[in-house]
């Protein structure tokens, strides 16, 4: 494939992690409560997935990384 295809994937691929950003927690802290109340349990799971979500993408641009570089 052509530098333009790659660039081009690679930039999608970049651009698709920006909703992905958005559903982290970020800097909020966690709030207050008991350990099984809903507000922090719906927090932890936030995060819990979250987590999952960005090992999965940069698992995947690993991948994309050695393809490009395989190819």
């Amino acid at each position: 494939m052509s530098d333009t295809v790659w660039g081009i994937i690679f930039t999608a691929y970049i651009l698709a992690a920006l909703p992905i950003m958005g559903m982290g927690n970020g800097a909020a802290q966690r709030p207050q409560g008991l350990p099984g109340s809903s507000n922090v349990a719906s927090y932890d799971a936030r995060e819990k997935r979250f987590q999952k979500i960005m090992v999965l993408w940069i698992a995947g641009l690993v991948a994309l990384l050695a393809a490009w570089a395989y190819l």
